[in-house]
């Protein structure tokens, strides 16, 4: 007898389970189907792209040593909290003309954007983006017509790639992604 109790309260368990395991999966499509998906909108050099009121085109991109990165741009590796121990850098030279006014604009900030390749990710340290961009304007805060050139470093680090991948890395294998969503705003080289 009372091995039955417990196998029907076991039964009642497992249905219980599944039936709320059938509505969390029933919200979870339900939530997933009201964001719309994004749209890639690519820009490569002498191909700019238009987007939230920005045109923006990508005049160059290299990958550098570490070090010499730090030395030429003088850098002090102390006082980067993060990236400052990348063995190298994706380094991209950007120009950003603001062409109309845009209330998206008001929170984008060029320090939020970042690199990937095959799932790969990483931002631009906001510390090195000030070395190196001391003067920068957030884009809200140009005027309409006003053109900015920026670079834009990401660090890169070898445990984060393949040997055959870290020996052969290119700028042509790292898209410098300006944004993700609504729109994945992707600059490449190549």
């Amino acid at each position: 007898m009372k091995n039955k109790r417990l196998h029907h309260r076991a039964i009642l368990l497992l249905l219980l389970l599944l039936v709320l395991s059938f509505a969390i999966g029933l919200r979870i499509t339900r939530l997933k189907s009201s964001y719309l998906a994004t749209e890639d909108c690519y820009g490569y050099p002498q191909k700019p792209i238009e987007w939230n009121g920005l045109k923006i085109e990508l005049i160059g991109a290299e990958i550098v040593d570490g070090e010499a990165f730090l030395q030429e741009y003088n850098i002090d590796r102390e006082s980067i909290f993060s990236d400052s121990l990348s063995e190298k850098y994706a380094l991209f030279h950007i120009s950003v003309t603001k062409v109309s006014d845009s209330p998206l604009l008001t929170y984008y900030r060029f320090d939020y954007c970042g690199a990937e390749k095959d799932g790969w990710r990483n931002l631009v340290s906001p510390e090195i983006f000030e070395s190196l961009n001391p003067l920068a304007k957030k884009p809200s805060q140009l005027s309409v017509g006003e053109t900015e050139e920026l670079a834009m470093a990401i660090g890169l680090h070898k445990d984060a790639f393949r040997n055959t991948e870290w020996s052969n890395l290119s700028t042509s294998d790292i898209s410098l992604v300006m944004s993700v969503y609504p729109q994945k705003v992707i600059l490449q080289s190549s």
